[in-house]
């Protein structure tokens, strides 16, 4: 007997840094939301632990990765009496900012919760996750959702006032969205680092943060258009090839077209089809490398 599940990237609709933290870590607010792009993550019972790692973005991944460290802890910690072989298929792209390793880590805890009937609630999974990483808590979410602090303060947005998920996602699916990925891995400590010695070189402050209610005023639309991705500046910094691919985008019209995350995976809103056609046929004809996926939905 086995359990199997889809793992979902996410994308950052933007990315706003306030400050940095005593424990060094930055300060954020974001909008986190999930889409149809999935790793697919198949778990059983074993004698031993094994990983076995296949798809498009295996390579150069080990067997020491967040299901490993994952495994590890809940071994440990809940004493548990067998161990598990897990096969993972990565279709997310590696180092892209699309969350695919957080997600993989939030889907195997909730596998392990059921496979050994630790009735763990979400709460006390999300704990336990946010020790693996930041964002791996937004994942045991089935809404769209405000991050805030390092990543571990989660709002749906069902919280505030006049934003239902279910709609949003309807309404965002209207338009033609793209994704791609330059096939450019970046280090999201790297990125951090450069945006923090940006700050500091330069004289500038932080931005102060936002009213929660601030992001969530207006059409959500307009929320993601007018809000921006304050790593973009640092990425370009590590990689002007990323901020060609941005102005590449810019030329065919977009609603928005922003970098998720750290990077270096870009998406872009698309309210002309006839736009849209030509962006994708100019990033086919000159960059046939680049990871495209074509008509992206939202999903809960």
């Amino acid at each position: 007997m086995f359990l199997q599940t889809q793992c979902p990237a996410k994308l950052n609709l933007f990315l706003k840094i306030n400050n940095l933290r005593e424990d060094g870590f930055h300060e954020l607010q974001s909008i986190f939301i999930k889409i149809n792009l999935y790793d697919e993550l198949k778990v059983e019972k074993h004698h031993q632990f094994e990983l076995v790692i296949n798809g498009e973005f295996s390579k150069n991944l080990n067997d020491n990765n967040i299901i490993h460290k994952i495994f590890t802890y809940f071994s440990q910690k809940f004493n548990l009496q067998s161990a598990v072989k897990v096969s993972l298929t990565k279709n997310i792209p590696v180092g892209s900012g699309l969350g695919g390793g957080s997600s993989d880590g939030a889907y195997f805890i909730k596998i392990l919760n059921k496979i050994f009937n630790l009735n763990l609630s979400k709460t006390t999974m999300q704990k336990i996750s946010a020790i693996f990483g930041s964002d791996l808590p937004f994942f045991f979410e089935e809404k769209i959702c405000l991050v805030e602090g390092r990543g571990e303060i989660i709002n749906p947005i069902e919280n505030f006032k006049n934003h239902q998920s279910n709609f949003i996602i309807d309404n965002l699916n209207k338009y033609k969205n793209l994704l791609i990925f330059p096939r450019i891995q970046l280090s999201t400590n790297e990125v951090f680092t450069v945006f923090k010695n940006q700050i500091n070189q330069s004289n500038q402050q932080y931005l102060p943060k936002k009213n929660s209610n601030y992001f969530l005023k207006n059409s959500f639309i307009d929320l993601i258009i007018n809000n921006h991705n304050d790593l973009e500046k640092s990425a370009f910094y590590i990689n002007q090839e990323l901020q060609i691919l941005k102005q590449n985008l810019e030329k065919f019209s977009p609603l928005c077209t922003k970098m998720t995350g750290s990077g270096s995976a870009f998406f872009a809103i698309f309210s002309d089809v006839q736009n849209y056609k030509k962006c994708l046929d100019f990033f086919y004809e000159n960059h046939p490398n680049f990871f495209l996926k074509k008509d992206i939905k939202f999903v809960l």
